[in-house]
């Protein structure tokens, strides 16, 4: 049964890559052998990437798909839709009323080709209430039931009953708010009469197919009900899980009655940030750990690798007030809103116009769009977006939205650059684990799985840690693995492991054959007054030391020649300006030259830390070189010798690359320059990295990763976009690492295709005679 239809400017085959990792029979474990015994080292493939390039991509464009709709069968209505990442959406419908009522609310897939019946209200349960989510293994999780309740359904129609409400006087229990990941856990929140306590519940499923359920917070919802000894009181929530298990969630702390946004893993729970938001905001967590929050009016968005949360949006001006947002692994947001004027769409961004994908009064399928309805699983880690719509000839429907990246444009000539070429050549590569965060030294290219830390040198797989790997200092073997570092053959990582009783996480280096710890949660704080660390992460390495920052307790630290030395913390001054430090952001390192970016009372900058003092390399009173104003924001610092390199922003939406050589603060690139080979310019940066006299970096265009730049001596190069092919493969995404760079200049990146295949890739310059 043939359901889909397109309507686009160039028609484009609908993407069905179908994930099919399980973690209850064992497939992911399977696949996972048979990777490291086929892995694909790759054939180099020489692309000469010109900087006089003929074609750009054109971005904010995009191409529909009907997925279903009540024209085409026999249905009163349709539910919102859920989707995953290989484009298999779930929605509920209801018949109409001449159909069999016993079937009255069906539950559907479709992955874009063929329309699936998973089950009804005669064959799951009374009555379904609503398609909560969708995971990469096809299950799906339902409210379900008289009083409803939690289950989930798999891809070969297996039902586990999760939780059940009740009601009946003081014995009343109610379950709501079911989240799903890819390892089939299920976190809910768990309301109880008795105690009128309010608890976040984790179950995961256990090899007999029985669920062990796990308390991740407790809250009593007066100060004066018991149990007191619950950490919180008042709403928990919102909250939400990612695929490392990872709870995100909102609490009022009982001991001093602030709210926070706390993060729970393996045991552990730490505080984020103060916030005001209540049970009915929305609370998201993707897979780098990254925080996105809305409150109605605004988003605010934590991002991980610099320890900072930002408002990224405000319904303001032109919006009047924001709906359901979506948040993906690619950190991009896609939200409904209502504009001044009246109309109701799903944006991706502020301006209502270019970042709009469709609203009231659009063209959809010979009809207009009247209203349409987005849920927080509506957008995947493909940037596609799916949305019902009601039409005003009265028909509904589900409609799926692609980036279209692949419209081109003639584009005027460039200023002539040197002919430059980068050899471009395939590590490794994969479909069914992420591959990531890949660092290089010298021909040794490290990354990380969920599965564990590798490198690749000369062509040689080897394992470093893995989850069968002995934690050092612990009784407990790994679980969760961070983004390596490599220096002169030594590996640095960030990685956690847990029982049922026991929880460690730390920071660990590989000195030759040997793991050693560099700081865990064992280790006390150098001057805390035996308090010891806790929530490690964002850590650079060279010549053996290690620098790092430790997110619940603020500061930065450095580990040289194997001892602890305090950096900067919250008791610490800021140099030229005001008062203490309050946040941390990254951190880089260099000889023995600490860089770090951070702020307090409102006084952000980038700070070095050299010979036993602090010294700022910019701040809110630097003036932005080849800018207006003073800067306003920094991220990304980098260091290499005396050269210092960073992003930078300031007032009306300047954002850049800066760098300090020789001690005089330049402009490298800003969003007044254009992209090699095209006319638009950059609007953003991310991931700067620095060796020698050569910055790499991340550029973006209307918000969307376009290629990976090479700042060269005075020649800025193009060294990989959207516009090229990779073993025949379109990209989807880019990424550039922490470490991406080598002394040589040459950088490695990782690459996500339009297949859903993933790969690791190497960019080595090509010297002209």
């Amino acid at each position: 049964m043939n359901t889909s239809t397109r309507q686009t400017v160039n028609q484009r085959r609908l993407t069905n890559f179908a994930v099919e990792n399980s973690h209850q029979n064992g497939k992911l474990g399977e696949k996972w052998k048979k990777w490291l015994q086929n892995w694909s080292g790759g054939v180099t493939l020489s692309l000469c990437l010109s900087a006089l390039a003929a074609t750009q991509v054109q971005a904010a464009t995009y191409s529909f798909t009907k997925i279903a709709d009540t024209k085409s069968y026999p249905w009163q209505s349709i539910s919102t839709p859920v989707m995953n990442d290989s484009g298999t959406v779930a929605f509920l419908v209801n018949l109409r009323e001449t159909q069999n009522i016993s079937r009255y609310n069906i539950l559907y897939t479709s992955n874009g080709n063929q329309l699936t019946e998973i089950g009804n209200s005669g064959t799951i349960s009374s009555s379904i209430y609503s398609v909560e989510g969708i995971n990469n293994n096809g299950t799906i999780v339902l409210r379900a039931g008289a009083f409803p309740g939690i289950l989930t359904i798999s891809q070969n129609g297996f039902i586990t009953r999760i939780a059940s409400s009740s009601f009946g006087g003081g014995g009343s229990q109610v379950v709501s708010q079911p989240r799903l990941n890819d390892l089939e856990e299920v976190v809910y929140l768990y309301w109880a009469a008795v105690g009128n306590i309010n608890n976040i519940i984790l179950t995961r499923p256990n090899p007999s197919n029985s669920i062990h359920s796990v308390y991740i917070a407790s809250a009593a919802l007066l100060s004066s009900s018991p149990p007191n000894n619950t950490r919180f009181i008042g709403d928990l929530g919102p909250f939400d899980i990612n695929n490392n298990s990872e709870v995100v969630f909102a609490a009022t702390s009982r001991q001093d009655g602030t709210r926070a946004i706390y993060t729970s893993s393996g045991g552990s729970v730490s505080r984020l940030v103060e916030t005001s938001a209540g049970q009915s905001d929305a609370l998201y967590i993707n897979d780098s750990g990254d925080v996105a929050l809305s409150t109605g009016y605004t988003i605010s968005l934590f991002h991980r690798a610099t320890g900072i949360w930002n408002v990224i949006f405000k319904a303001s001006g032109q919006y009047r007030g924001l709906g359901v947002p979506a948040f993906n692994n690619n950190a991009k947001l896609a939200f409904s809103a209502t504009l001044a004027l009246g109309e109701t769409g799903i944006y991706t961004g502020a301006d209502p116009v270019k970042d709009k994908v469709i609203a009231s009064g659009d063209t959809l399928f010979g009809s207009t769009v009247k209203s349409v309805r987005f849920s927080r699983q509506g957008l995947n880690n493909k940037d596609q977006i799916v949305f019902q719509a009601e039409l005003t000839d009265g028909t509904q429907g589900v409609f799926l939205a692609e980036p279209v990246s692949d419209v081109t444009s003639e584009q005027e000539p460039q200023i002539p650059l040197p002919e430059e070429a980068f050899t471009i050549s395939k590590v490794v590569d994969d479909v069914d684990f992420l591959l990531t965060n890949p660092a290089i030294d010298g021909n040794t290219i490290v990354f990380n799985i969920s599965q564990g830390i590798y490198k690749i040198s000369d062509g040689v797989l080897s394992m470093i840690a893995d989850k069968n790997t002995a934690i050092p200092g612990s009784n407990l073997t790994f679980s969760r693995f961070f983004a390596p570092v490599i220096e002169s053959g030594n590996v640095v990582f960030g990685a956690s492991g847990s029982n049922s009783s026991a929880f460690t996480e730390g920071i660990y280096i590989q000195r030759g054959e040997t793991l050693s710890v560099v700081v865990d949660n064992n280790t006390p704080i150098p001057g805390g007054g035996g308090r010891k660390f806790s929530s490690l992460g964002i850590y650079a390495l060279d010549r053996g030391n290690v620098a790092f920052r430790d997110f619940n307790q603020q500061g930065i630290y450095l580990s040289h020649d194997r001892t602890l030395e305090l950096i900067a913390d919250r008791n610490t001054p800021i140099p030229g300006g005001t008062g203490n430090f309050s946040s941390f952001g990254d951190v880089a390192l260099s000889g023995d030259r600490v860089v770090f970016s951070t702020g307090g009372q409102g006084q952000f900058g980038v700070y070095q830390s050299r010979d036993g003092s602090l010294e700022v390399v910019a701040d809110t009173n630097t003036n932005i070189p080849g800018g207006v104003g003073n800067f306003t924001g920094f991220s990304n610092p980098g260091i290499d010798g005396d050269n210092i390199v960073f992003g930078g922003s300031g007032a009306n939406s300047q954002q850049g690359i800066y760098i300090r050589r020789d001690g005089v603060l330049k402009l490298l690139v800003d969003n007044n320059t254009k992209v090699p080979g095209g006319r638009r310019t950059f609007d953003s940066f991310s991931n700067p990295v620095i060796k020698g006299d050569i910055v790499a970096f991340a550029g973006n265009v209307d918000n969307i990763p376009i290629g990976i730049y090479i700042y060269k001596g005075n020649t800025l190069l193009k060294v990989v976009d959207f516009n090229h092919r990779l073993d025949g493969k379109k990209l989807s995404y880019l990424s550039l690492g922490r470490d991406a760079l080598n002394n040589s200049g040459s950088a490695t990146f990782t690459a996500r295709f339009t297949d859903g295949s993933r790969g690791i890739y190497r960019a080595d310059l090509i010297t002209q005679p």
